[in-house]
């Protein structure tokens, strides 16, 4: 039987329908998500239940604090491991997940092929980034790799960062990260709602983490963090952050949070539709009809 992978637009329902084609299957869930790898980033990043995770074993959850890094390289050397063991056992891995580069990195590695992350050079950049401004450290990384300079949005001072730091870590020498040893077959599918559905499901799913406590989670992680931990920079925590000094915001962050949610869906959806080849399926079919596709 192949891999199934299984991603999509947020708030697809991806992980109740993994968790019911493990089910099936026999499989052990892979998450790939760069957001639910943080341990106390629950809610926000609708991560899956405990009773989800005592019914079928996830893997690649809770696995950094907040304030900790981690690569889509890394990911995919624990993503190749962690499937290895499960075959060994006797399972089948499912992989779910959003986060297209991770799994870009685990199927495509000599796209990212970058050194180990170097926390101190990273913090002597933003550093940097904070002194002497954005378009010196552009300047900079043009001079290194100026493709990849060309790529990078306005504002987008998290890509800049890395992109000079692996460029700088390249040119004085750092080994780069071997692939990972993935040696399986996969079939990638990809669930599909009409837009105005998906939207609305977007809005649903805000509503509902804002009643589970996003705003309290928000807060927690902050005060045992700081602002500037990297789970921070979620899309959720990043729009509540500021209703946390000013509780009269709250309106409009959550408008903000809705409408960066969206715009990340549709990027999302974007994105696997070029960069995959995946099989789309409308997000209200039946499991049988994916596990006629593969085994």
């Amino acid at each position: 039987m192949k891999i199934p992978i299984l991603c999509g637009p947020t708030a697809s329902g991806k992980s109740a329908f993994a968790l019911q084609l493990a089910q099936k299957i026999g499989g052990e869930i892979i998450s790939c998500d760069s957001a639910q790898i943080y341990r106390e980033c629950d809610i926000v990043t609708a991560k899956p239940t405990r009773q989800e995770r005592e019914s079928v074993p996830h893997h690649l959850l809770d696995i950094c604090n907040p304030n900790e890094r981690f690569s889509a390289m890394l990911w995919a050397h624990a993503a190749a491991k962690t499937a290895s063991e499960i075959v060994a056992r006797g399972k089948i891995p499912v992989i779910c997940g959003g986060t297209g580069f991770y799994l870009r990195a685990l199927l495509q590695p000599e796209n990212l092929a970058a050194p180990a992350p170097d926390e101190t050079l990273r913090a002597h950049l933003e550093t940097r980034l904070k002194g002497e401004g954005r378009a010196v450290l552009l300047d900079e990384l043009r001079e290194f790799e100026p493709e990849i300079a060309q790529k990078i949005g306005e504002g987008d001072d998290y890509r800049l960062v890395r992109a000079l730091q692996i460029a700088l870590q390249k040119a004085r020498g750092d080994a780069i990260l071997e692939a990972p040893q993935w040696n399986f077959e996969t079939q990638i599918f990809a669930l599909e709602w009409p837009r105005a559905e998906l939207y609305r499901r977007i809005e649903t799913r805000v509503d509902e983490m804002l009643r589970a406590g996003a705003l309290e989670e928000t807060r927690n992680l902050r005060e045992k963090w700081g602002e500037n931990a990297p789970a921070l920079g979620a899309v959720g925590y990043k729009q509540l952050l500021p209703v946390l000094e000013n509780p009269a915001r709250l309106p409009e962050a959550v408008a903000l949070w809705k409408q960066a949610t969206r715009n990340y869906a549709k990027r999302q959806m974007t994105w696997f539709r070029h960069q995959t080849p995946a099989i789309w399926l409308d997000a209200r079919c039946e499991i049988s009809e994916i596990l006629q596709q593969i085994q």
